[in-house]
């Protein structure tokens, strides 16, 4: 019989390696994330519309200063956190990220979509606590939101990724 603390073990790791395999989050209502869509086609998001959604899914889902999103059952989880309740969740989001986005990158993990690219926020929050030398850890890593080239699927990845990936820097 295996103790509890190996049971979470086990399904961490199993939520690890199941992330690359997991289909992403569609919309209920195909194109309800679009710009618009197009007659026999549905149009790709623009650079702009890209981070402006990324943006928008950040503070929706509790990451920024801003208040999250009032429907908690819609909240996105990133695979590392499916245990934890909603209050928990975004009491560790809170403050985390900076409201706008640092870079952008045409692709998405090898695939069409998008990646945005966000720096952490210095202001205290709970992921600052965790990790030791966070300001020189801030200079170097982010955050990064990948997206299809629709805006559908849209995911906060759980890992940190190097602010040098961005192709393009946004100046904001």
């Amino acid at each position: 019989m295996l103790k509890p603390i190996a049971c979470i073990t086990m399904l961490a790791l199993c939520g690890v390696l199941l992330h690359r395999c997991e289909p992403k989050i569609q919309s209920s209502e195909p194109g309800a994330n679009n710009a618009q869509g197009t007659a026999g086609g549905r149009k790709e998001l623009t650079e702009l519309e890209a981070v402006e959604r990324a943006e928008e899914f950040i503070a929706a889902n509790g990451y920024t200063d801003l208040p999250p999103m009032e429907d908690k059952a819609k909240l996105f989880y990133e695979s590392l956190e499916g245990g934890a309740g909603p209050d928990e969740v975004l009491s560790y989001r809170r403050n985390q990220l900076e409201r706008l986005a640092y870079g952008v990158r045409r692709g998405c993990k090898g695939q069409p979509g998008w990646t945005i690219v966000f720096r952490f926020s210095k202001s205290g929050s709970a992921y600052s606590r965790a990790i030791p030398d966070f300001d020189r850890y801030t200079q170097e890593y982010g955050r990064w939101v990948t997206m299809d080239p629709h805006g559908d699927n849209i995911r906060v990845e759980h890992e940190d990724i190097p602010l040098k990936e961005a192709d393009k820097r946004l100046g904001r």
